[in-house]
């Protein structure tokens, strides 16, 4: 990776530490000769069709949390993307999607500290309302961000295929892909590897969200893999290409796929012990806690019959590649 796009990667850090920034956060300006090397992919995010409106059930809630976020200085706008953004959703699918959080709140610690509480108290546990076994939290865009992007954070293609509860057009400023691969930068790689210690993934039990969060973690390397080679696509665009690259040593992804389209609806009653565990004191651990009862023998006899073998040879050969 070059110099310059290592320095301007690390705001992807910013993800990982739950908006828990300095009030002074900003994006450095970009020297002339750094600003030549960005390309220009114009983006236009269309409000949702009304056609489908009626599938999505949770839609009204979005808006009023939106609405919430945009009165009290936090939002400019509410992204859907994933397999509800191009409604592909099935009963596994959690909810994909992008805060377009206004800026000011990097220079007010008192408003970064009631967006913190906001979107985990309120926006998270709507969340987990439209799936209960979510595994991650909401990306982040903003203004500088956008004129300073990196494809490492979530391929633009993404936001192609997506709805807002606004219209906007996004014009990102952003690196092009064609620069060395390293072993750290090698995400499919990092991913692959984090799957080979099963025992350790599963260490409090082979549950339906730790379970989950396993295939979901593979599924997601044949989108990383691509990233890592300098080719950033949508992760339902990668499977295909990478199974025929890949062949049989893509086996454990495929079926992973199949458990995915298989998968079964989460309970009531599971869904209303999640939920009511975000209304009592230390609601994260208690959400956690909530998750434990909820299993399937068939779901975990599928997964080690036919999912972790192949992770292996598969790490070996993503290892032999991407590896310099």
């Amino acid at each position: 990776m070059s110099p310059t796009r290592e320095k301007y990667c690390r705001i992807s850090k910013f993800f990982e530490k739950s908006l828990n920034t300095s009030t002074d956060f900003q994006i450095e300006p970009l020297s002339t000769k750094t600003k030549n090397k960005l390309i220009t992919s114009n983006v236009t995010v269309p409000e949702i069709d009304q056609t489908v409106i009626n599938k999505i059930w949770w839609y009204n809630k979005l808006e009023i949390l939106f609405d919430q976020g945009f009165k009290k200085g936090f939002l400019k706008n509410v992204i859907v993307h994933g397999s509800y953004g191009d409604m592909t959703f099935t009963n596994y699918s959690d909810l994909d999607l992008t805060l377009y959080i206004d800026e000011q709140i990097f220079q007010n610690k008192d408003l970064m500290n009631s967006f913190r509480n906001w979107s985990e108290r309120d926006f998270f546990t709507f969340m987990l309302s439209v799936d209960p076994l979510q595994h991650h939290g909401s990306f982040y865009l903003w203004d500088s961000l956008i004129s300073n992007y990196s494809e490492d954070i979530l391929p633009i293609e993404v936001y192609r295929r997506s709805w807002g509860v606004k219209e906007i057009e996004m014009n990102f400023r952003h690196f092009d892909c064609d620069f060395p691969l390293t072993e750290t930068k090698a995400l499919s790689l990092i991913t692959c590897e984090s799957l080979l210690n099963h025992k350790k993934f599963f260490r409090h039990g082979h549950n339906m969200y730790q379970m989950k969060r396993y295939l979901s973690n593979l599924m997601l390397i044949p989108a990383f893999y691509y990233t890592d080679v300098g080719c950033p696509m949508h992760k339902a665009d990668s499977f295909d290409i990478f199974y025929k690259e890949y062949g049989d040593l893509a086996d454990p992804i495929k079926e992973a796929s199949k458990i995915r389209n298989n998968w079964p609806k989460t309970p009531s009653l599971i869904r209303e012990l999640i939920l009511g565990s975000r209304k009592l004191p230390f609601a994260s651990k208690l959400t956690y806690i909530s998750r434990l009862g909820y299993n399937n023998k068939y779901i975990k006899d599928d997964l080690y019959e036919n999912v972790v073998p192949g992770i292996l040879p598969l790490y070996k050969e993503l290892e032999n590649r991407l590896q310099i």
